[in-house]
């Protein structure tokens, strides 16, 4: 059911039909198969969490080829990070709390690229941004090729080849009961974007590495 390597003692690596399985033991602090593998004070960092969640967030990162899945419980005594690493398994994750900003920003793996000025605007027809995070990869391609064309109006880039890496898009989803929120940052041609919806739709916005971080860590704090 499980892989454990006390090298990375705060990591669970578990079959995805087993996952959610594993989870409920976690929470109910319930011996699961394989867990006489775990250190008794990770299975018990991890059942703290699960048993007193404070929020969650979700992480998504699209391209042609990949679509990719973070899902996090927060909570006092720490965050677990549930991930589909590829197919066939997922990790679970223990880390604290106030290092959540650092694990993101690993997971987004933000580039030092060229910044694109406020001014560089780029509308967005309805539904392309959703239709980029469906995990399918043919109905990505619809969405996928729009923005290709619509990255043709940016300026080109100093160094020409950032013009050759390929398109990402990031969103980030704060869930909470009251309605959840979310952050999306695109990269196109080798520069960063966010976007930003307002009553006349969507519009994607250029910014630099460090504005591209600063859109999606603005979620972590709940909204008071």
């Amino acid at each position: 059911m499980i892989t454990y390597d006390p090298e990375e003692p705060t990591v669970l690596r578990v079959e995805p039909a087993q996952a959610d399985e594993v989870l409920t033991a976690l929470e109910a602090r319930r011996p699961f198969d394989g867990s006489d593998q775990i250190d008794p004070e990770v299975l018990d960092m991890m059942s703290a969490v699960l048993s007193a969640p404070r929020g969650a967030l979700r992480l998504e990162s699209a391209g042609r080829l990949f679509h990719v899945m973070h899902e996090f419980t927060l909570a006092e005594a720490g965050s677990l990070r549930r991930s589909g690493v590829r197919p066939g398994l997922e990790e679970l994750a223990f880390f604290p709390t106030p290092v959540l900003s650092g694990v993101l920003l690993r997971l987004l793996q933000i580039a030092p690229v060229e910044p694109l000025g406020a001014d560089v605007r780029v509308a967005l027809p309805a539904g392309t941004l959703e239709d980029l995070f469906l995990e399918d990869h043919e109905a990505r391609e619809t969405p996928l090729s729009t923005l290709q064309e619509l990255a043709s109006s940016l300026p080109p880039a100093r160094d020409t080849s950032l013009e050759q890496a390929p398109l990402r898009a990031h969103r980030l989803t704060r869930i909470a009961s009251t309605g959840d929120r979310a952050a999306h940052v695109l990269m196109l041609r080798g520069r960063y974007l966010r976007a930003v919806t307002g009553g006349l739709g969507t519009v994607l916005v250029g910014t630099d590495p460090t504005g591209a971080h600063r859109a999606i860590s603005a979620l972590l704090n709940p909204r008071r």
